[in-house]
């Protein structure tokens, strides 16, 4: 409905707003504490992600984004993140301080990207071994910053799913090349998170991929890469709220989304608006 969507829409532009002057302070070296980036998002974060259209909303929103910017992509991504790390912890069970807890590592998990040159953000082609290098330092130049608002001891949650949220189960992933339960659940949430959100985002160097291509890429990941529990989850979660859902056939004909096989979730059964259905498997 378009009133819920105007709703959504003005509570996901504050969170932007408000996560733009958060890099702008990072960027400025100021002095940020945890609780004041909690007093700005904890309300608008658990709003927008226990919205029941959240991830409907969040594709929509995603449309009219080119992808051309990186600086603008960032603070999407950002609070994107929180918004689908927030939902996928409220599916786990998570509730109260871990909830609020799981959505701020979600803000935070990239603010150390603040230190890598535009010039490589928004490089169209392949990044160099060196340049991959740079940012592959941002788990760690995030970590450090957020130490430095945090007390670790009661904090350790969020430093460590910021710390860890590219590493993968089967010790491929990066700054410590950490394996299996060694890797912090939160960063395992917010792993899944991210590479759902950044498949869906058109980029400088891609267009953004089907939601139905992303499912397939992260079940493909699921066990070897990303967990498995937590995967599937979300996965399933993903489906159920893309069942319904409009979408352009590749022979130009308008079709919904009725039901998925199984195992493959990049080709539906699809209904067109004559009533006829068609397997895309088939």
């Amino acid at each position: 409905p378009g009133e819920l969507i105007y709703m959504f829409e003005a509570q996901y532009d504050k969170a932007l707003l408000a996560m733009r002057e958060l890099f702008e302070d990072i960027k400025q070296a100021r002095e940020i504490r945890i609780d004041s980036i909690q007093k700005h998002f904890e309300r608008s974060i658990a709003n927008l992600a226990t919205s029941n259209h959240a991830i409907s909303f969040l594709l929509f929103l995603r449309n009219k984004d080119d992808g051309t910017n990186y600086t603008n992509y960032i603070f999407q991504h950002s609070v994107n993140v929180s918004i689908l790390a927030t939902v996928i912890g409220y599916l786990l069970g998570f509730r109260d301080t871990a909830l609020t807890e799981l959505a701020i590592a979600g803000l935070l998990h990239d603010v150390g990207k603040v230190y890598v040159p535009l010039e490589i953000l928004n490089k169209p082609g392949k990044l160099t071994d060196y340049e991959f290098d740079i940012i592959k330092r941002h788990p760690f130049d995030s970590y450090t910053i957020v130490l430095n608002m945090i007390n670790k001891e009661l904090h350790e949650n969020i430093a460590l799913g910021v710390l860890q949220h590219h590493e993968r189960l089967d010790g491929s992933g990066y700054p410590g090349g950490l394996v299996g339960d060694s890797i912090h659940q939160f960063a395992r949430i917010i792993t899944i998170a991210d590479i759902y959100d950044a498949m869906i985002s058109n980029r400088v160097y891609r267009s953004r991929w089907t939601p139905f291509h992303v499912l397939d890429v992260l079940r493909n990941e699921t066990y070897e890469k990303i967990d498995p529990h937590i995967g599937y989850l979300f996965i399933n979660h993903i489906r159920e709220h893309l069942i319904g859902s409009h979408v352009l056939l590749s022979n130009g004909c308008d079709a919904k989304v009725v039901h998925f096989e199984r195992l493959d979730y990049s080709r539906p059964v699809v209904q067109l608006f004559t009533g006829e259905s068609i397997n895309l498997q088939e």
